[in-house]
């Protein structure tokens, strides 16, 4: 789960500021500058977890499945609430911890 946090945190970066890498907590800005958001009171931040790779290489659905059909093995219906929890945990986590990650970037900066 912790290798899939890292991955998905990564994923969202590079596609929204095209930053190559996140080291224990922090955004690393490898080109440009996030100067242009100084002045903005809002920004719209969109999360595209569509070209997702976890693992080895494997798509988001093939990781998905694979650990629902492990889960579902030990105890049926486990995979399903690990899937929910998969999902949720976007919103829940890993997309405020980016805001958070984004602004005190920002704030720090200036």
């Amino acid at each position: 789960m912790k290798r899939a946090l890292i991955l998905s945190t990564l994923v969202v970066i590079v596609a929204l500021i095209n930053i190559n890498n996140v080291f224990a907590g922090k955004i690393i800005l490898k080109s440009g500058t996030l100067s242009i958001l100084k002045s903005q009171k809002n920004i719209r931040v969109q999360f595209d977890y569509s070209n997702m790779t976890v693992g080895k290489k494997l798509t988001e659905e093939e990781y998905v499945n694979k650990k629902m059909s492990e889960r579902n093995e030990k105890s049926q219906g486990s995979g399903e609430n690990w899937r929910s929890g998969w999902i949720n945990a976007r919103k829940d986590r890993y997309q405020p911890k980016f805001i958070e990650l984004l602004i005190n970037r920002q704030i720090n900066n200036h």
